[in-house]
C-alpha cells in the first residue's frame, strides 16, 4: 500500500471546517418551519423543505465521517490507502442506510 504523506495542521484545518459546514447544516434543519403558507403551491413547497431537510441531515452525517477520517489520516492512525478505503466505506454505508 501507498503511505500517505500529509500536513497535519492542513487536515486539522481541513476538518474543522467540515465540522463548521455540519453545524451550519444542522442549524438550517432545526429552524425548518413546521408549516408553510404557500397558497395552492404549500403542498409542493413542503415536499422540497421536507426533502432538502432530509437529505441535509444524511450529508451532515457523511461530512461529519469525513472529517473524523481527515483527523484520523493527519494524526497518522490512518496511515495507507487500505485504510482510508475502509473509513470511506463506513461513510458510504451511512448514504445506503437512508435510501
Amino acid at each position: 500500500m501507498t503511505r500517505i504523506e500529509v500536513d497535519p495542521e492542513e487536515l486539522a484545518a481541513i476538518a474543522k471546517a467540515m465540522r463548521r459546514d455540519v453545524e451550519e447544516a444542522k442549524k438550517a434543519v432545526d429552524t425548518t418551519p413546521e408549516a408553510i403558507d404557500g397558497g395552492v403551491a404549500c403542498e409542493p413547497i413542503g415536499d422540497v423543505v421536507e426533502r432538502v431537510s432530509a437529505w441535509l441531515g444524511v450529508l451532515g452525517q457523511v461530512h461529519s465521517t469525513l472529517a473524523v477520517i481527515v483527523d484520523d489520516i493527519g494524526a497518522g492512525v490512518l496511515r495507507d490507502e487500505e485504510e482510508i478505503s475502509a473509513g470511506l466505506l463506513k461513510a458510504a454505508a451511512v448514504i445506503e442506510l437512508d435510501k
